[in-house]
């Protein structure tokens, strides 16, 4: 759990059940979660400090509250997912970021932090992902290209695009660097250092050897190239 990784406070893991919903009126708990790692954040103002936050939203089951859903009711879409329900839900979580960032800001944080926003895989049919090919659980791009803003007043540049080939291994070795930390050296340690990506929006390939294996197939991009091997049980 949580506490074996080194986290000194963690909230329960489980996916909130849908009758909780209708006692609580809080989507997948974002309220609650968010409203938690805003308290972490308050007690723990005047040292450094890590939020891992990563909500059950946007998974299934789809949770909404009333009010929001009939907001996208009369909306409009140009050919995309078109479930109200669904945008109410991926609203919900926006309002979870921006309470956290709000809060961020009214402690005076917000120019000594950096904040990463992005998911973990590829979106689910029920939303499109064109132009990308395939979903979640593919290793097609729609599967494995996910967005990843990162947000740090006077360390990240601005409306900077960068295009270069990163991964969620990369956090920890990045933040640590951010930070002045160390990474543990009593293990393999996975990602890269990717402070030129963020920093400098820099457009190097980071060197890495395959990006990624899973027992039923194979994906490597080293040089912008993939190969999805099926392989026998």
């Amino acid at each position: 759990g949580p506490a074996q990784q080194g986290f000194e406070t963690a909230m329960p893991t489980n996916p909130p059940k849908t009758s909780k919903f209708a006692k609580t009126n809080d989507p997948k708990e974002i309220f609650l979660y968010t409203s938690q790692a805003c308290e972490f954040i308050e007690q723990n103002k005047d040292r450094p400090f890590l939020v891992y936050l990563p909500h059950h939203a946007i998974h299934m089951g789809i949770q909404a509250r009333e009010e929001m859903i009939e907001k996208f009711k009369p909306r409009k879409t140009d050919g995309g997912q078109d479930d109200p329900r669904y945008a109410a839900f991926i609203a919900h979580t926006d309002d979870g970021v921006g309470r956290l960032m709000d809060k961020l800001k009214e402690l005076g944080l917000d120019e000594d932090t950096v904040v990463i926003f992005l998911s973990d895989n590829g979106g689910i049919p029920i939303s499109s992902q064109l132009p990308l090919r395939g979903l979640k659980g593919m290793y097609y791009e729609g599967g494995v290209r996910v967005p990843c803003i990162v947000w740090g007043p006077g360390r990240v540049p601005c409306g900077k695009v960068c295009t270069s080939i990163a991964s969620t291994l990369d956090v920890l070795p990045t933040l640590a660097a951010l930070a002045g930390a160390d990474v543990p050296s009593d293990r393999v340690i996975d990602g890269e250092d990717i402070r030129h990506l963020i920093t400098e929006a820099g457009r190097e390939p980071v060197e890495r050897d395959t990006l990624y294996q899973r027992v039923e197939r194979d994906a490597e991009d080293p040089k912008h190239w993939r190969i999805l091997l099926p392989v026998e049980q």
